[in-house]
């Protein structure tokens, strides 16, 4: 599950470091960032200029009204950010936990919305690789033995499953894919054989039209 790690800190924590200086924080955190690379967690991540360079930005009775600065006045800003996917939140909280400027500021870690849409087309895609590993070639040999021509049968079934990767996505995976597959298919292939009899047809017509001249003597 992904999870994005908000890091806030005062804007003067680091100011006046005190006898101990920053207690490290700015040195460790090409390590940190390191150990989630090397972990394989981290997603994205990236610091953020000052707060006075912000701009707040409204919109009220269809008018954008800009603001200098942040959209909130706290002692506490974020300062930047990393999203890391892992396996839960117990995992989770053990990488805000180690976040350098945990120990200057404070990590706010929150969940992030999985994107239905983009599992769904993740799932509806394994749908048609199984089926076309377990349906490809008995849908091939049918349609070689029907129309007599591999090639057709090549064909046709390949532009059965493009039509289910546009279609299953949008009215899900049939209860049953061998079926539709092979109703999709036996009607491409009949459109196939359609457009070349029309097509050796018109070039019989064309070449009627204009027979070939007689060589000069």
């Amino acid at each position: 599950m992904k999870y994005l790690l908000l890091l806030a800190n005062a804007p003067d924590a680091w100011d006046d470091p005190g006898p101990t200086g920053d207690d490290g924080v700015t040195g460790d955190w090409t390590t940190y960032t390191n150990a989630l690379r090397d972990a394989g967690v981290l997603v994205s991540g990236a610091g953020l200029h000052d707060p006075d360079t912000a701009t707040a930005v409204r919109v009220r009775e269809g008018k954008r009204l800009l603001t200098d600065g942040p959209f909130a006045e706290t002692k506490e800003h974020v300062v930047g950010f990393y999203m890391i996917d892992v396996p839960d939140l117990d995992s989770a909280l053990d990488w805000a936990a180690r976040v350098p400027n945990a120990r200057t500021g404070v990590i706010e870690l929150r969940p992030v919305r999985p994107d239905r849409n983009r599992r769904r087309c993740g799932e509806m895609r394994l749908d048609v690789e199984v089926a076309w590993r377990s349906e490809r070639a008995r849908l091939v040999a049918r349609l070689a033995r029907r129309f007599g021509d591999l090639n057709l049968g090549e064909d046709a079934v390949q532009d059965a499953f493009a039509v289910a990767t546009a279609t299953w996505q949008r009215s899900g995976v049939p209860e049953r894919p061998g079926a539709w597959l092979w109703t999709v298919a036996s009607r491409r292939a009949v459109d196939i054989l359609r457009r070349t009899s029309t097509k050796e047809v018109l070039d019989l017509e064309a070449f009627a039209a204009f027979p070939p001249r007689s060589p000069r003597r």
